[in-house]
């Protein structure tokens, strides 16, 4: 079975492939939840998947941690520039930030701008891969 996968982080966008043999629940990681492919339904099941999605609250949250930005430390921001005259652009910076960190973004799903370059590339690595596995020596 191959199917894609919503990511856990930005960095595995497109650039990594999980093996498993458990089988695969589609829809599952993004709340879409259908029966699922496992050993009650098929006796061995190998299952590859490829992150490809990502939820825009963990986009978010990745890229402020990518610069060092927790929840905690944009509050404290927005804080100590609340009552500075001289600061109050970054104060509704900050406000802004904060609006998108709580907004509820579980239905805003992101994807790679060149999805289909990168699902051709993973897509022929794979089949390289599963024809190699099986003997099957070829294109």
């Amino acid at each position: 079975l191959i199917d894609s996968l919503c990511a856990s982080s930005v960095v595995r966008l497109g650039r990594s492939i999980q093996v498993t043999n458990t089988g695969i629940c589609p829809g599952g990681g993004i709340g879409n939840k259908r029966k699922c492919i496992d050993s009650a339904v098929v006796k061995k099941i190998y299952s590859i998947g490829v992150p490809l999605l990502i939820f825009a609250s963990t986009f978010v949250s990745g890229a402020l941690e990518k610069f060092n930005l927790g929840y905690d430390e944009v509050l404290g921001i927005m804080q100590s520039s609340k009552n500075n005259a001289d600061k109050r652009d970054l104060y509704q910076l900050s406000q802004s930030i904060k609006k998108v960190i709580e907004y509820d973004q579980e239905d805003m799903i992101v994807s790679l701008k060149d999805i289909e370059e990168v699902v051709e590339i993973l897509s022929d690595i794979i089949a390289t891969a599963i024809n190699r596995a099986l003997g099957i020596n070829g294109v």
